[in-house]
């Protein structure tokens, strides 16, 4: 049985590849060549935003019980609506197109699991927290990065702005040139960021008898190393110390939810 946040992912994926579709056939109408560039930019910035709405949607409709497809419509019309209005507010109409079809398609995909009593859930396995943190990281960083390309485009990256925008000059600013920077980091990074935190989990379960500063010290180096491969296997070596950042961090909490909850308390000596 499909989840209802997985629901949601499948079909804000395939959201995305609608509009894609839709824009890269428009494109082409005036522009042939330029056709599958631009499908390939709109699957490559909208990918993880279309996945994470999707699947905050899909959590939602699964719990949701009145006023559903209000809900749903009105999150994800908002959703296109500030993404849109963040790189080209022109694509807004061909994204809202789609988007009302697969809302309702969710609403009516999820109605069974908005009704079905809810069981307890089994607790988390370290891969899956290791998972979960390496997202969060790659979400981070991109922002991080990001907002550094923003107020110094010339150092904070080492290309050019036409390069992301395919010859567009809304995309030239620097303010666009660190949101390209940003969405391209996270649809990039995601895959190896959530693999990475998966590795580090399990490894934090064989290391579970080391001593806390031991096991923060091992997960952070392995952290900082997959950090510093991405980024110089990437040419951006401008980018590994700011991401490194978010890396430690992740890696600290990582340490800390990965303990043992089942340790016994230090004994205390009660006087009468």
């Amino acid at each position: 049985m499909i989840a209802s946040t997985s629901k949601g992912l499948i079909l804000g994926g395939s959201n995305v590849l609608a509009v894609a579709g839709a824009l890269g056939f428009v494109e082409g109408l005036h522009s042939p060549h330029t056709a599958v560039d631009m499908a390939i930019a709109v699957t490559l910035l909208g990918m993880v935003p279309g996945l994470v709405v999707g699947g905050v949607l899909g959590y939602l409709a699964g719990r949701v019980t009145v006023h559903r497809f209000v809900l749903l419509a009105t999150l994800a019309l908002g959703a296109v609506a500030v993404l849109g209005a963040l790189t080209e507010p022109g694509f807004i109409p061909f994204a809202a197109a789609p988007t009302l079809p697969l809302a309702l398609a969710l609403e009516h995909w999820t109605r069974a699991d908005a009704l079905r009593p809810r069981l307890p859930r089994a607790p988390m396995t370290s891969a899956a927290k290791g998972a979960l943190l390496g997202a969060a990281n790659v979400l981070a960083t991109a922002i991080v990065i990001g907002v550094r390309v923003m107020f110094d485009p010339r150092r904070g990256w080492s290309g050019d702005g036409e390069e992301l925008g395919f010859g567009f000059p809304l995309h030239v600013t620097a303010p666009a040139v660190g949101l390209e920077i940003g969405l391209v980091i996270g649809c990039i990074g995601i895959v190896p960021g959530v693999a990475t935190g998966a590795a580090l989990g399990r490894l934090a379960d064989e290391l579970r008898a080391w001593c806390g500063a031991t096991r923060a010290a091992v997960l952070g180096t392995g952290a900082v190393a997959a950090v510093a491969a991405i980024g110089l296997l990437g040419h951006e070596a401008a980018f590994v110390v700011p991401a490194c950042v978010p890396a430690l961090v992740a890696s600290f909490v990582l340490e800390r939810w990965t303990r043992h909850a089942d340790r016994l308390a230090p004994a205390q000596l009660i006087r009468w």
